[in-house]
């Protein structure tokens, strides 16, 4: 399903930015740029969540035109 794949990736987006942010909170102390990337997996979560929320709609109203 192409919106599965697109919920994948939106996933590991977020991912690639909160390790980094680990990362460069825990060996760096750069505050601002670990704020920063974590908005960014902030962003690509709430991108997730939607994309979540549309095919669940788009399920739902398969399963009732079955009927």
């Amino acid at each position: 399903n192409l919106l599965s794949a697109e919920l994948l990736a939106s996933s590991l987006v977020a991912d690639l930015h909160l390790i980094p942010a680990f990362l460069v909170y825990t060996f760096s102390d750069n505050v601002a740029l670990s704020i920063s990337l974590a908005i960014g997996a902030v962003v690509a979560n709430i991108f997730s969540v939607s994309l979540s929320l549309i095919e669940s709609v788009q399920s739902n109203k398969i399963d009732e035109d079955d009927y």
